[in-house]
């Protein structure tokens, strides 16, 4: 991928690819829980949030392993929660209704360290919120989850 191609790139996973082998992966992990971030407001369940706090923590060297299995264990409690607490046969997977149950996912992905899942479960949360055209709110989210991936790592010179 070219720098250009990396500065104009909608797509987060064509920007992952770039660093398929890399040491990046911490930065990708945080970048998982930074998409949690945009949808903290969906996040119903206080737990995930600060399981995502655990998992950002120690990527940086400031939590333990421990600290790190309990938050992922309460995660996938928080998970099962969110997702039995609403009807799902009330809405469908593009509804407003929706949105706690994707974004629930999204936190128990960043909190296992699963950024690809994390990113993508944010976004379809994000869609659901917005009211208008699901495809093209998931999508914008997506080109804004670039724009924040792009925040956090430069461009890896060694990527053409």
């Amino acid at each position: 991928m070219t720098e250009n191609e990396w500065n104009t790139c909608r797509d987060p996973r064509a920007l992952w690819m770039v660093f398929a082998d890399a040491p990046e992966r911490t930065d990708l992990t945080l970048f998982g829980c930074a998409c949690c971030r945009r949808v903290w407001n969906l996040l119903s369940d206080e737990r995930l949030r600060r399981d995502i706090e655990v998992r950002e923590r120690y990527e940086r060297g400031l939590a333990s392993e421990e600290e790190l299995a309990e938050a992922e264990h309460n995660a996938r409690v928080a998970r099962s929660k969110c997702r039995t607490s609403y009807d799902p046969t009330d809405v469908d997977e593009y509804s407003t209704g929706s949105a706690l149950a994707w974004a629930a996912g999204a936190g128990a992905n960043a909190t296992y360290g699963n950024y690809r899942a994390a990113s993508d479960l944010a976004a379809r949360a994000r869609a659901c919120t917005d009211g208008g055209d699901w495809q093209k709110s998931y999508d914008a989210e997506r080109a804004a989850q670039c724009d924040l991936l792009r925040s956090m790592v430069t461009y890896p010179s060694r990527a053409q």
